[in-house]
């Protein structure tokens, strides 16, 4: 028994499928080929930028970037960007309409607020997306740093005065107050500037590390030289040069100056156990004692001596004078 041919019917449309099938591949293809997936390129320059502020002024910085759409199908691409930062950003145009491959260029500008600390890193992110009416959107990102260069402040004063009824010999205590206004850590070297050289210092630390907004006292004791010469009954006023190591990095010269006076007198001891002026020890018996308001011993009882016999010399005086008038009384007239 034969097999029975297939109907005419089935055959034709076998066939037919056939030849479709690669008609609809080719189909597949060509549509593929007009309407592709764009890409979306993002850069951002320059990748690092530093924002300078002071205590005053905001510090701006302008980034500049590029938006590039490559396999651009026949409809019309939008690219959609946006700008993340700590501190506030400004992207312009946030809004592009691509019909080719060009690229398109967009700008970022962040303001840094005064004040900022040197320390503070921004990290700017760049975010882009490429949209096509019946195609799935496209993402895209560039990123940047915004650093704060550091500025340097300072502010200096000296505690623990009056230094008043000051000699040769006399030791003086105080502190030193250096606040750092500033917006970072900053070294401040400290130098003592006495024209006259008539003061040392003791123990006194000549650098000290401030942190931003912060203050820190430094002790010092001051010792007055054994000798004043012309010195010795007038003001002196000495300096404390405060210098910012960081400035100076920077090839800057900031200094501010803590003034101190110190007013000399005459008294013969210190608090401190000083030595009296023009003296070295113990007093040899040689200089004529001083009483407590600075008049030699020997003058005062030389005036004490004459105010005593001129008392003595009155009341004689009074007396005799009483003496004859009782005897005149006495004798009464006289003879003839």
């Amino acid at each position: 028994m034969g097999t029975s041919p297939l109907p005419r019917a089935v055959t034709m449309m076998t066939a037919a499928l056939l030849l479709l099938c690669p008609l609809v591949g080719m189909a597949g293809l060509m549509d593929a080929a007009l309407n592709p997936v764009p890409v979306l390129t993002l850069s951002i320059n320059p990748i690092q930028c530093q924002a300078i502020v002071n205590d005053t002024q905001d510090g701006p910085v302008v980034f500049w970037g590029n938006a590039t759409v490559e396999k651009l199908p026949v409809l019309t691409v939008t690219v959609t960007l946006s700008a993340s930062c700590p501190w506030p950003a400004l992207i312009a145009p946030s809004t592009m309409t691509f019909k080719d491959s060009r690229s398109q260029q967009f700008v970022v500008n962040v303001v840094v607020p005064s004040k900022t600390s040197s320390l503070d890193v921004g990290q700017l992110l760049i975010s882009g997306t490429a949209k096509a009416p019946g195609i799935a959107s496209q993402a895209a990102s560039a990123s940047a740093v915004v650093t704060v260069r550091q500025y340097c402040g300072l502010e200096a004063s000296v505690q623990g005065g009056p230094f008043e009824g000051i000699h040769a010999g006399s030791t003086v205590a105080g502190r030193l107050v250096v606040n750092n206004t500033g917006n970072g850590l900053d070294s401040v070297t400290i130098d003592l500037l006495d024209p006259d050289g008539l003061i040392s210092t003791r123990d006194m630390v000549r650098s000290v590390d401030v942190k931003q907004g912060e203050s820190k006292a430094v002790p010092f004791t001051l010792h007055v030289n054994g000798s004043l010469g012309p010195m010795g009954n007038v003001d002196l006023d000495i300096a404390f040069v405060c210098t910012s190591t960081e400035a100076r990095n920077q090839g800057l010269n900031y200094v501010k100056t803590a003034w101190c006076t110190l007013s000399f007198g005459t008294a013969s001891s210190s608090p401190e156990g000083g030595v009296p002026p023009g003296g070295e020890g113990d007093d040899d018996g040689t200089k004529p004692s001083e009483g407590s308001g600075g008049v030699p011993v020997a003058v005062m009882v030389l005036v004490v001596l004459i105010v005593v016999l001129l008392a003595i010399y009155y009341l004689g005086r009074e007396r005799g004078n009483r003496e004859d008038r009782t005897d005149s009384d006495e004798g009464g007239e006289p003879g003839p």
